[in-house]
């Protein structure tokens, strides 16, 4: 049945409840057993404390005692205190309300002066002049130092002191403090003019010593505030340096890589600088963008990246150059995208900037461009180079096959593009056009219509070698006018005449030499003073007079001991002591017809065979100085024909020589002028000077005109933009350049930049208002400052530390041009 069931669970549970109820009770007794013994051993821990307490109470209460009677000593004395202070405290309130008083009145006082003062001056300034004028108005001498030495006077009187150490530079420094008259440098302007000028630490501090010891206002910052500027502009963290072990065809070489860390980051720093200082703008050649033109070129050792920006006034020089890297390995596109990949691949991701403007951020979108030499733009594109058939890096047509007469100008040709070279690169033979094969374009985002001309190298290239080398070779030729052509046959032939004279004269100077020493020997017989010679002679000369027996004749190297048989005596003698005594007399000796006699058979005597001698020493003194007079005369003539082969010429020397009073010298190596010194000779005045030397023709005109042309054309590459008048003066004077030299050289192929002047530069400056806004110039530039930074660094031992600095020093170059 449920219920019982159910009952009998219950009663289960108050069991087991009870049960457990019963243990708790047992455990409650056992703790209130334990707790009660504890109560007793703290109850007579409590009493023992306790009486402890009473003893130390009665102790307390004694001691009580005696400071309640010493604190009511202090009671009645701090009464006697409080007392004191509220009188005194009375006496400050009635004195401060008595200097409250006084002020007020003092003030009021201060007032009444002053307006009595400008009462004063107002009534003193009546009775002067009417007004003064400003004193940058004063233009004349004694106004201007009358007011000075009135103003000098007054600080005078204000120091309190004729001479004052100190007054006069702390009114300077407050002047410069309240923007009146600036005479202190911040430490950013020390460190653009630190810089500028290639100072050194021991320099600035040397400089610093100065202005202390001679007790003038120094007006730079300490050295320190100039580090600190270093170190945000330059910091270690903004590039980095490394070094590689690379094999190459020459076996295996060190290469150092130096290159920026973050290229988006330091140029949207560098656009602000720009903007911040109002320097950027946007001409309509822009098209409201940021010009942008990537540069390389190789100079000394090193391979050199960098940024351009356009949209400045002065964007061709070499410090406004953005150094994204160098390396110091081959110029080719393979060496570039394995050194400096990282770079590559962040310029072609940049194609805006963010910059912080007065009115909020501003975007500004990114033109990219391609510069440099011709050499460097056909790596980027992957092309062959100017020595192909299709040599054009923006058309395909023919290049170097093509002669000046038969070149057809503005003949419409297909185009090359960046999706042209990525196609032809995986083509095969001849139609690949030229590209490399399997090359890629290094920067894709730069378009063959912003391939910037090599103004530059073309004016260079184009002037060397249509017009300084042809008055080079004209001069030469009318140097060398009755002068036989230059050839190994007929260099050779004065080379052999000359030699042969050269043999003579050393046959002659033998001979006169053992000459001299016969006639010593004889004159030393016939004067009976013999002096015994140590000379072996193998066999004893059977000859009256055997000269070798004196000792004069040991200083003849010429001629030997050769004995023979007299054809009359009989006798065994030397052939000198026979009257052989010179080359010639040797040469018929050995002839089988020659009959030896010795001089008695001759019937000479001693005077006779002196006399015979002295003959002879003046044969040979008088056949040396013709000869030699003959050689003098085959050599200068040799000397003059090979000046004339070479180019010494008078004509040549006197070319050579104007040029450089003009200003321009060859280079050494390769005898061609550099950009600036085509420049000097390209104005009128020095073209007609040099040219005036040559005699009138018509290809000295057509010379003169295509200089002349040439030099309107460098007038136009400036980094602006160019007029609709000045475009078209550019496109006139190309054409006339061009015509000039296809009747000044008609046979001369058309290279590439004769083709890129021709056919590309003028559509370049329709499309960008400008040829030259950032040209190679400053990357020419850059070769010579970096050469510059690494002598002035090249006692620092650790090559990283060195190209460390040297990059410092171009990002400080950067920084302070920008800033300028």
């Amino acid at each position: 049945m449920p219920w019982i069931h159910v009952r009998m669970g219950l009663v289960s549970r108050i069991v087991d409840r009870a049960n457990k109820a019963n243990g708790e009770l047992e455990r409650v007794r056992k703790q209130m057993s334990q707790s009660k013994m504890m109560f007793h051993g703290n109850l007579k821990l409590v009493r023992e404390e306790r009486d402890k307490m009473k003893g130390m109470l009665k102790e307390a209460l004694h001691g009580n005692m005696v400071l309640s009677r010493e604190n009511e000593d202090l009671r009645q004395k701090l009464s006697i205190a409080e007392k004191q202070v509220k009188i005194l405290t009375r006496d400050v309130e009635r004195l401060s309300t008595e200097n409250r008083k006084r002020k007020s009145e003092l003030y009021q006082s201060k007032e009444k002066e002053k307006e009595k003062l400008a009462k004063e001056r107002e009534k003193w300034e009546k009775q002067q002049k009417p007004c003064r004028k400003p004193f940058d108005s004063l233009t004349n001498y004694f106004a201007q130092k009358s007011r000075t030495d009135e103003g000098i006077e007054h600080l005078q009187y204000l120091s309190g002191q004729e001479d004052s150490e100190h007054f006069y530079m702390h009114i300077i420094k407050e002047l410069d403090r309240r923007m009146v008259h600036k005479s202190l440098f911040t430490p950013l302007e020390a460190f653009c003019i630190y810089h500028s000028l290639e100072w050194t630490r021991q320099m600035y501090s040397e400089l610093k010593r100065w202005y202390k010891t001679l007790g003038m206002l120094d007006p730079f910052p300490s050295l320190e505030q100039v580090k600190k500027v270093e170190d945000s502009v330059g910091s270690k963290e903004l590039f980095t340096v490394e070094e590689k072990r690379v094999v190459g065809a020459k076996g295996e070489k060190l290469v150092t890589v130096v290159q920026l860390n973050n290229v988006v980051e330091y140029v949207t720093t560098r656009v602000q600088q720009l903007y911040d200082s109002e320097k950027l703008e946007f001409p309509d050649g822009c098209k409201g963008k940021l010009w942008l033109a990537v540069m390389g070129d190789k100079g000394s050792e090193e391979v050199k990246l960098c940024l351009a920006i356009g949209n400045v006034a002065r964007p061709n020089s070499c410090h406004h150059l953005i150094p994204l890297g160098y390396y110091t390995d081959d110029e080719n596109s393979a060496t570039l995208l394995e050194h400096l990949g990282n770079v590559v691949e962040q310029v072609n991701q940049l194609t805006s900037v963010t910059i912080e403007t007065r009115s909020g951020p501003l975007t500004i979108k990114i033109q990219q461009f391609l510069g440099g030499d011709m050499k460097f733009m056909y790596e980027m594109l992957g092309h062959q180079g100017g020595s192909s058939t299709l040599s054009c890096m923006k058309c395909y047509a023919p290049g170097r096959g093509v002669c000046m007469h038969a070149y057809v100008p503005r003949s419409p040709v297909e185009r090359r593009s960046i999706d042209s070279y990525a196609s032809d690169s995986l083509k095969k033979g001849l139609a690949r056009k030229n590209v490399k094969e399997g090359s890629m374009v290094v920067f894709p985002q730069i378009s063959t219509d912003n391939l910037i001309p090599s103004t530059l190298h073309i004016l260079m290239g184009l002037c060397q070698k249509f017009a300084f080398d042809e008055l080079k070779q004209m001069a030469n030729e009318q140097d060398k006018a009755g002068v036989p052509k230059y050839s190994e046959k007929e260099k050779k032939k004065h080379e052999a005449a000359i030699a042969k004279l050269e043999e003579e004269v050393e046959v002659v100077s033998s001979d006169l030499k053992a000459m001299e020493c016969i006639d010593g020997a004889l004159e030393n017989f016939l004067a009976c003073r013999i002096d015994a010679s140590q000379i072996d002679t193998d066999q004893e000369c059977l000859a009256k007079m055997c000269l070798f027996r004196d000792r004069s004749m040991e200083n003849s190297s010429s001629h030997g001991f050769q004995k023979d048989v007299c054809s009359g005596c009989k006798k065994l003698i030397h052939g000198v002591c026979g009257g052989i005594w010179i080359q010639q007399q040797w040469d018929q000796y050995h002839s089988p017809d020659y009959v030896f006699l010795c001089f008695h058979c001759q019937g000479l005597t001693g005077p006779r065979i002196q006399h015979q001698s002295k003959q002879t020493l003046t044969f040979l003194e008088k056949e040396k100085l013709e000869i030699e007079e003959k050689l003098k005369v085959a050599t200068e003539e040799y000397d003059h024909v090979s000046s004339l082969w070479k180019g010494k010429g008078n004509t040549r020397k006197r070319l050579d020589n104007i040029w450089k009073t003009l200003g321009a010298v060859p280079s050494p190596h390769k005898q061609t002028f550099t950009g600036n010194h085509t420049i000097r000779l390209l104005k009128e005045a020095a073209i007609e000077k040099y040219c005036d030397i040559f005699p009138p023709s018509s290809k000295l005109s057509h010379i003169k005109e295509f200089l002349k042309n040439m030099g309107k054309f460098a007038l136009l590459c400036v980094p602006r933009d160019l007029t609709d008048d000045e475009i078209v003066e550019l496109d006139e004077c190309i054409k006339n350049a061009f015509e000039n030299v296809r009747h000044s050289s008609p046979q001369a192929f058309v290279t590439p930049k004769m083709h890129f002047l021709l056919e590309h530069t003028v559509e370049f400056a329709i499309q960008h208002r400008s040829i030259a806004r950032t040209s190679e110039q400053g990357l020419e530039a850059i070769h010579r400052a970096l050469n510059r930074m690494k002598l002035r660094y090249s006692t620092v031992p650790h090559n990283k530390e060195r190209h460390t600095l040297c990059f410092r020093s171009l990002l400080y170059r950067n920084y302070s041009s920008d800033l300028n």
